[in-house]
């Protein structure tokens, strides 16, 4: 499979808080991962992205922001999945470990079209790339695997 089908990305750390942060203002509370997306955010800036967000999503539970490379738009979604953590590698993760996902998929309505009617979604490769990059260059996060939607459902 391409990278330019493995469209999303898992993988475990002690980095990232999995707490629930406090409620906002209007008594609901963001999902955990803020700390998570503004990682990748500053590690992709450093590389010359632009990125607008990230923006809470409470309903789907995750942190979300637009990466723009060079004229090509992408959407990433940032989540902590409980119980991931064991599903990556073998045997046990530390102590304090938490499983995480990041999925990215073009952004645009040429893209919503392509998804739709065509059943695939757009390349991502450039995107998949920038963000492997920045995970890379940090040790604490171990087992980074790369999937395809329906590897991950079938995963999970």
């Amino acid at each position: 499979m391409s990278t330019n089908e493995r469209s999303i990305v898992v993988f475990v750390t002690d980095q990232f808080d999995t707490a629930p942060p406090p409620d906002d203002e209007l008594g609901l509370a963001p999902p955990s991962g803020r700390d998570c997306a503004d990682f990748l955010i500053a590690g992709l800036r450093e590389r010359g992205a632009i990125v607008e967000g990230p923006n809470a999503d409470v309903s789907l539970n995750l942190w979300a922001f637009v990466l723009t490379l060079g004229s090509a738009g992408y959407r990433v979604h940032v989540q902590w999945i409980p119980g991931a953590e064991s599903k990556l590698g073998r045997g046990r993760p530390p102590v304090g470990h938490a499983g995480w996902c990041v999925s990215v998929s073009r952004k645009g309505w040429g893209a919503l079209v392509k998804e739709l009617f065509m059943g695939s979604r757009p390349g991502v490769a450039d995107a998949c790339a920038a963000l492997s990059s920045v995970l890379a260059r940090e040790p604490r996060i171990r087992q980074a695997t790369w999937l395809s939607e329906g590897e991950l459902r079938s995963w999970l």
